[in-house]
């Protein structure tokens, strides 16, 4: 092979991995938005009843259902007890959730 078809399959060979390079990129941007807009349309169906006296939080790394109840305390009632309503709002038989989860709590009508 001569020095200008090396020359030529060389920069196709490296054309080449910066397209797919860029292709794989483009790939996991797109399936990212898909990620996104389905917990967007997870908590904006229909299907989902949030009582007018709570609202739906976003579980982040680390939060559990008593870290939830903490932030969202209710007046009259101790931290367990949030977390046993929480936990039936939610239909949960433990006090896991899951890192971008959609928690229905109650909303705060005690100062922090």
């Amino acid at each position: 092979m001569g020095s200008v078809a090396r020359f030529i399959d060389k920069r196709a060979m490296r054309v080449g991995w910066v397209g797919s390079t860029v292709v794989d990129g483009a790939l996991a941007a797109f399936m990212a938005m898909v990620v996104i807009a389905s917990g967007y349309l997870s908590l904006t169906r229909h299907d989902v009843s949030v009582p007018q006296n709570a609202r739906v939080v976003i579980a982040t790394p680390g939060q559990d259902l008593w870290s939830l109840a903490e932030a969202h305390p209710v007046l009259g009632l101790d931290t367990a007890q949030t977390v046993a309503l929480i936990r039936l709002l939610n239909s949960k038989a433990d006090s896991r959730v899951q890192i971008g989860e959609a928690i229905i709590v109650p909303i705060s009508t005690r100062m922090h």
